[in-house]
């Protein structure tokens, strides 16, 4: 409605706010062609998102972290397609990116999956009062260390594959829950997902699917297990399946991903 009466043509948002406008029974039939375009920002944006976003506003995706002032990377809108849907575009003039090994911090080859690390002009100069905390995210050659697991390819594109806190490691193997959500997400009867790990006393830790049904939909765990096991290999695929009417969310938007775990926890030590 605010949309309509303000003639607004420049609409910026999370993707929860998006995804709740284009839900809402009226978006149809409201007049919203003053809305020119747009970024999408705060949280992952998967693939199919974006694509529903584009039908309607020719928005841009952007990353960024509050220590970078905070934008990082934009796509632009001469991209193609697949970097508009699929990546968080290149780096904003003054700015730049690596990514740096896990283990050893040395740099990363192209393709791989490491910690994304920033410098520029709009980089924090540290932490209020925190020397430690800054010491540590900070490389020795003056790289902000963001905390997110990202890929850089030959044309400098970035790619985020997760948050390095959200990484889960079932059995030795590192799994990045942002490809599965992306995954669970294209199955017609998920409206959305997140992907958390849930301790184990063999494995160090299991992969549990938490997914918000669409409305009237009729699926079960069994059903998405086997369609993620079409499309990734075995030791990817969810061990568990867990339904909920809704996430729980902060107030920007983002999921609460340790409170859902602790749900699933506390379910699976109840039987």
């Amino acid at each position: 409605r605010l949309i309509e009466r303000e003639r607004v043509t420049v609409c910026h948002g999370v993707p929860t706010m998006f995804q709740l406008l284009m839900r809402d029974a009226s978006f149809g039939s409201r007049n919203l062609s003053t809305v020119r375009t747009g970024i999408v920002a705060g949280s992952p944006v998967s693939p199919d998102l974006v694509r529903q976003i584009r039908r309607w506003n020719d928005v841009q995706i952007a990353y960024g972290l509050t220590e970078t002032g905070p934008t990082v990377t934009l796509t632009r809108p001469a991209d193609s397609p697949e970097q508009r849907e699929r990546t968080v575009g290149r780096p904003i003039a003054g700015v730049e990116v690596r990514v740096v090994d896990l283990k050893s911090d040395e740099l990363h080859g192209m393709g791989l999956a490491g910690e994304l690390a920033v410098k520029g002009p709009n980089v924090m100069a540290g932490y209020h009062r925190m020397p430690l905390e800054t010491k540590r995210s900070f490389t020795d050659d003056g790289y902000f260390l963001t905390g997110d697991l990202a890929a850089l390819d030959d044309e400098g594109y970035v790619t985020i594959v997760g948050r390095r806190q959200e990484m889960i490691i079932r059995g030795g193997q590192k799994i990045f829950p942002r490809g599965l959500e992306d995954l669970l997400r294209t199955h017609p009867a998920v409206d959305d997902a997140c992907v958390v790990g849930i301790p184990h006393d063999l494995l160090g830790e299991l992969v549990c699917a938490c997914v918000v049904p669409v409305e009237g939909a009729i699926v079960t765990g069994e059903e998405l297990k086997e369609f993620c096991r079409e499309q990734v290999a075995d030791d990817k695929t969810p061990d568990l399946v867990r339904f909920f009417d809704a996430f729980p969310m902060t107030g920007s938007g983002k999921v609460k991903r340790k409170e859902l775990a602790q749900v699933v926890e506390l379910e699976l030590s109840a039987t």
